[in-house]
């Protein structure tokens, strides 16, 4: 009876090590899910980062699309931490299970053994007795026929039973060497992805370092298009006012008459960047910008005098300022930064339409466009309510 419940011990241990089995499989299955998942995503990060570097001038975004991928990383870590946490418990279970089943089955054998001895000083099996007590595989030999004839039914059953539990024993260490390899190969991709976080984290550093520098020459740049506004500010309302500047002096004979102001650069209508701030400093006005668009004409917006025709020094380049007139107490200008070149001067009457200039990327410009600024009282104001 103690064998026999023996026997039961090890072939429900065996059961429960296919239970485990079974839920670590789908475990495996639900890990690859996601981890494909997330690595989709990091691919798709890593162009968006690619694409972002190409500008040269969103260090920002840069950043912030690098501390994604980063945070994208580190939920891939935490899952390969997780199942490797689950597959080291359930290889110690394993092992502790396999470990009582060999020494249950021990037990077996070594009753098994003396029943042989009984059954060979009883019978002409003494040959058998030395080949079970000198066997190697125990296994292979309960199942030799010469054994198997010399003894009695309920020993045979407990035979059945050790052979149906040592091949169990068998596939048990088997699935056990799965899931140290399975281990092992997460500790290996574990350890890519945390030298590829590294890696990261590096290049966010480096960029950080970058923005620092960006962020100096920014302030600097910044203070310099500040003071040159504000100087342009003071040079339209000087001209424009009742005393002079010392250079061009509006013609107070000019009206404004209304309505809306001619697009500046005839067929070519993509806006890059808006009025407002930006980069911590006022964009005084709108830079339109299209592909073909570098050397083609820019136009005054409505008839008047030219103001200033020539170099700025504080970012726009060639530029000129063109003076419309009056309406309500209230003086229009206008101002078409970044040209290639001017093609008029200061103290000109322009008509509505008129090539003043052509479109280039002098002064502090990342590309060619018309930077193009309608100011009231000399001050700006966002151009796009008075454009046609």
């Amino acid at each position: 009876m103690k064998r026999f419940i023996a026997i039961i011990l090890a072939l429900t241990l065996t059961v429960s090590c296919f239970t485990v089995f079974s839920a670590s499989a789908a475990s495996t299955s639900t890990l690859k899910s996601k981890i494909s998942e997330l690595e989709s995503k990091s691919r798709d990060l890593e162009k968006k980062i690619a694409a972002v570097k190409a500008e040269k001038k969103e260090p920002q975004k840069v950043k912030d699309a690098l501390n994604e991928q980063i945070a994208n990383l580190e939920e891939q870590i935490s899952m390969y931490v997780d199942r490797i946490a689950e597959l080291k418990a359930s290889i110690n279970k394993y092992q502790k299970q396999i470990d009582e089943k060999e020494a249950v089955i021990q037990n077996t054998k070594d009753t098994l053994k003396q029943r042989v001895r009984l059954i060979s000083m009883n019978s002409a099996g003494g040959n058998e007795a030395i080949m079970i007590l000198s066997s190697s595989d125990f296994g292979d030999y309960l199942t030799g026929r010469g054994f198997v004839r010399s003894i009695t039914s309920k020993d045979r059953s407990i035979v059945d039973e050790m052979n149906e539990a040592i091949s169990e024993i068998k596939e048990s260490k088997s699935v056990l060497d799965q899931q140290i390899a399975e281990q092992n190969s997460l500790k290996a991709e574990l350890d890519t992805k945390n030298n590829l976080i590294k890696a990261k984290r590096a290049e966010v550093n480096q960029v950080l370092a970058e923005l620092n520098s960006k962020q100096a020459s920014l302030e600097k740049q910044n203070g310099i298009t500040e003071a040159e506004i504000n100087r342009i500010t003071k040079e339209i309302q000087a001209a424009t006012g009742s005393g002079s500047s010392g250079k061009v002096s509006a013609d107070k004979s000019i009206v404004y008459k209304g309505g809306k102001f001619a697009w500046p650069v005839p067929g070519y209508y993509g806006i890059s960047s808006y009025y407002g701030y930006r980069w911590g400093s006022l964009h005084a006005g709108i830079d339109i910008s299209s592909s073909g668009i570098n050397g083609k004409a820019i136009v005054a917006a409505a008839d008047g005098q030219v103001l200033v025709s020539g170099w700025s020094k504080g970012g726009y380049g060639y530029y000129v300022t063109i003076n419309h007139g009056y309406m309500d107490g209230k003086n229009y200008t206008t101002l078409y930064g970044h040209m290639s070149r001017t093609a008029c001067s200061a103290g000109q009457r322009v008509k509505r339409g008129q090539v003043i200039g052509y479109v280039g990327s002098t002064g502090w410009s990342t590309g060619p466009h018309c930077h193009f600024e309608v100011r009231i009282n000399g001050s700006t104001v966002n151009p796009l309510p008075y454009l046609k």
